[in-house]
């Protein structure tokens, strides 16, 4: 059983509409999608529940295990900040 505050190892696979990475969990329950705010397909990542329903969850990124090769350095120096450039931190050609 899962729990909101527990921290969580996942593969991000995919992105979401509007640039959110998702990862795909088993349960005894079947699989469940794991939404995880600035993350990239190919990032290992270390995550904590934040909101979990029955057919998805939200994690809230802790730890960036390894590093995904379609990930960049963001070239602005708000990013993160201002919200306007959501996708810096992924390659152009990923986008």
């Amino acid at each position: 059983m899962l729990k909101k505050g527990e921290t969580v190892e996942l593969e991000i696979t995919d992105l979401a509409f509007g640039g959110t990475g998702v990862a795909k969990m088993k349960t005894d329950e079947g699989e469940l999608a794991v939404f995880v705010e600035r993350c990239v397909p190919g990032d290992l990542v270390e995550a904590r529940f934040t909101k979990i329903k029955k057919q998805y969850a939200e994690a809230r990124l802790e730890k960036i295990l390894r590093v995904s090769p379609a990930r960049i350095a963001p070239r602005c120096k708000h990013f993160g900040v201002c919200g306007g450039c959501s996708l810096q931190f992924l390659s152009y050609e990923n986008q």
